[in-house]
């Protein structure tokens, strides 16, 4: 399947339907100036580390790639051998589906069933190009003969500047292992850190959960290009993972379902739950990634 583009005189984004309905360009800007917002995948070969991709039927962590459910225990391939987890979901490497394109629209879809998983879904992506950014869709079915805990996110690599801004406020932050699983939940301050605007250039690496993610929004700003990207989540995407290496020009600012590995770490269950969808019962969630010309003087 060939690489689906879409543009318009502001912004321009890159699909590869097959790997896994990776999102592998999304600039921003007029004629032959364009800034890359999300890291930029190359048109072949591996995709991490840039793009946007899509995690599914959970988000983030599974310690020892299994978990106790209804009394069962689901066991699923282990893909992270050096946490000895399951990483990320199923779906980001998978070949998938183009049902339909438009001159602004493009919607896909992966049918997952392997008989060495206990997971068995249909998950449709639809991107809809904006005048000013994008709309991303995600719509997750059981197709198993059994009820599973389901989860979802969205994981896109910014492009990370000299000065790059960060905002969000949340309820609740949460402590990390050495293995990488959220622990020690703790209230999130009002102001001050992220609630205010962390530039995440100079942070050392952080890898961090949050809850609470009321506003559904985050902003992520570069003052010398006076430009703002707007993020908003809907449907089942409650939380929020920030990945921020301090060895990339990028930053992750993720929307997900549920809290890293609340499969086996049930007291976190009030904080991001998975959802127990019975066979042919559906989830749903979306983001919008929204560009804007922007001043720390006010605005444009």
């Amino acid at each position: 399947m060939a690489i689906v583009e879409l543009c318009n005189e502001h912004c321009g984004v890159t699909l590869d339907p097959d790997r896994g309905a990776h999102l592998l360009a999304f600039a921003w800007g007029r004629g032959d100036e364009r800034f890359d917002i999300l890291r930029r995948c190359p048109e072949e070969g591996p995709t991490q580390g840039a793009g946007c991709f899509v995690m599914a039927p959970f988000a983030n962590r599974l310690a020892g790639a299994q978990f106790d459910f209804q009394g069962r225990l689901i066991a699923v391939p282990m893909n992270h051998a050096a946490q000895h987890a399951a990483l990320h979901g199923f779906s980001r490497d998978r070949k998938w589906e183009v049902l339909g394109k438009t001159a602004t629209v493009v919607k896909m879809r992966t049918n997952f069933a392997n008989p060495l998983n206990p997971f068995a879904y249909v998950l449709e992506q639809t991107l809809s190009l904006q005048d000013d950014g994008i709309d991303v869709q995600l719509t997750l079915t059981n197709t198993g003969q059994v009820a599973m805990p389901f989860g979802m996110g969205l994981h896109p690599w910014f492009a990370k500047e000299q000065g790059t801004i960060l905002t969000f406020a949340a309820e609740t932050a949460f402590g990390r292992t050495e293995l990488g699983f959220a622990n020690k939940p703790v209230p999130m301050a009002p102001h001050g850190g992220f609630a205010d605007g962390l530039d995440v250039s100079t942070m050392n690496w952080f890898d961090g959960h949050f809850s609470g993610w009321n506003s559904r929004t985050a902003t992520i700003d570069w003052p010398p290009r006076s430009l703002r990207v707007t993020m908003t989540a809907s449907g089942a995407l409650s939380n929020l993972h920030i990945y921020a290496p301090d060895d990339q020009p990028v930053v992750c600012i993720e929307p997900v379902s549920h809290v890293p590995d609340v499969h086996n770490r049930r007291e976190f269950a009030p904080f991001g739950d998975y959802v127990a969808l019975a066979p042919n019962e559906s989830m749903s969630g979306a983001m919008s990634l929204r560009a804007s010309c922007w001043s720390s003087t006010g605005g444009i």
